[in-house]
């Protein structure tokens, strides 16, 4: 595609191959097909340009990246999830939650490698 043969263009690891960084610089950048539908280069107006919707084909093609095991679980999110049998304290050890719900109570895991600085910290958070 057009938008393809643009990136390649562009990502090329030799600089004197990749586009816009031959003897021609931008006016070869301006020239591409991809780019043949701007009507102007002046970054003021490039800027304020209302963006087209893209609606829900572009979410379509998102969730292609993905495996149906994934995308066809109920996304909908409870604080129950978040219990903290299901959440090994061990394994928050190193992180730092500044925005953590209310409703989550944080227990020791019983893992005798957390010290007790540590386990505070981590209830606090």
């Amino acid at each position: 595609s057009i938008a393809a043969d643009t990136v390649r263009l562009l990502l090329k690891t030799d600089v004197t191959e990749r586009l816009g960084c031959g003897e021609q610089g931008w006016a070869a950048v301006k020239r591409e097909p991809y780019f043949s539908r701007l009507d102007t280069w002046d970054s003021d107006t490039i800027v304020s340009t209302t963006l087209h919707d893209i609606g829900s084909d572009y979410q379509k093609a998102i969730m292609m990246n993905f495996d149906q095991s994934f995308t066809s679980q109920d996304s909908s999110w409870d604080t129950a999830q978040m219990s903290s049998s299901k959440m090994h304290s061990a394994g928050l050890l190193g992180f730092e939650y500044t925005n953590v719900p209310a409703e989550v109570e944080w227990e020791s895991s019983g893992d005798e490698n957390m010290d007790d600085a540590t386990l505070e910290r981590v209830r606090r958070a």
